[in-house]
């Protein structure tokens, strides 16, 4: 969201602009799936009505007096942001056939909403665990209301972070998703892709290989031919990026290679015009002595 602010509209935000191709040339790219839009919009509706009584019930009960219906309040209303654009837009844009160029500022905003109340939901219920923990665990002490609060202002803080700091997610009917990539820019060739495709899987192969090492180390003792490999292992996962970048992907390796041979051809140049200025300082004196 800070770039939407930054740069004062989608189109201006680099690998988001939507000008190259008209509005209705862009709606070519969706597929219409009402199957799926209305269902999804329907439920969305259903259960923002089936929140809305939850929550007076809390309020009405006085149930809201305990730190843990505080947390379910706040829940409760993520979810409700969560689910307007997870269900109700969702299924309005999959009815229709939309991706993201068709309302990019619209989807912008509200991928960010999505992401960020996604995100936020998932450590408002890590806090609820926590705070159930606290209550059952430490009755006896006063832990509960300050570690419920604290908790509380964390998530929201962190909802905020994530709305601001982190790219949203897009639209697209195609996909049924609300992927990172707003699909606006023209698609890289196949063999491009292959080529990252093929950098990733080197990269994630050795982390993962090195990941499922160490985890198996903490319960069982390899033999010394496992353990050699996840040391290697270990070693070229934070060496082999290099080494790929340098090796697979064009643009670092043609600007490596300019950058490296143009070093070289200064030393030469610098070489040849200092073997130049020796010959003629030699011939000079020579000249001074043969007078």
């Amino acid at each position: 969201m800070n770039r939407l602010i930054h740069y004062g509209s989608t189109d201006a935000i680099p690998f988001y602009n939507c000008s190259w191709e008209p509005e209705s040339e862009w709606w070519q790219n969706g597929v219409q799936r009402p199957l799926l839009g209305y269902p999804i919009t329907v439920f969305g509706i259903f259960i923002e009505l089936l929140y809305i009584p939850i929550v007076w019930i809390i309020f009405k009960t006085k149930l809201i007096r305990h730190t843990c219906y505080k947390t379910i309040v706040l829940l409760a209303a993520t979810d409700m942001c969560a689910i307007s654009c997870s269900c109700i837009i969702t299924g309005i844009l999959l009815i229709q056939g939309a991706v993201f160029c068709a309302y990019p500022t619209f989807i912008y905003i509200c991928g960010g909403i999505a992401l960020c109340t996604w995100c936020g939901a998932c450590a408002i219920t890590l806090s609820l665990f926590l705070n159930r923990i606290v209550s059952i665990g430490f009755r006896d002490y006063a832990f509960e209301k300050p570690i419920a609060y604290t908790t509380m202002i964390l998530s929201v803080v962190y909802m905020f972070y994530i709305s601001f700091f982190t790219t949203p997610a897009c639209f697209n009917s195609l996909i049924m998703a609300w992927p990172s990539d707003p699909l606006s820019e023209k698609e890289p060739s196949e063999e491009a892709s292959n080529y990252i495709f093929i950098q990733c899987c080197i990269i994630c192969f050795f982390n993962s290989c090195t990941a499922i090492f160490y985890n198996v180390l903490a319960f069982i003792t390899p033999s010394p031919a496992i353990l050699v490999f996840g040391q290697l292992c270990w070693s070229i996962n934070h060496g082999c990026p290099a080494l790929i970048y340098v090796t697979l992907n064009d643009t670092i390796r043609r600007e490596f290679k300019k950058l490296i041979f143009r070093s070289s051809t200064n030393k030469v140049e610098e070489g040849t015009s200092g073997n130049r200025a020796s010959v003629s300082r030699n011939s000079i004196f020579e000249y001074f002595v043969k007078l």
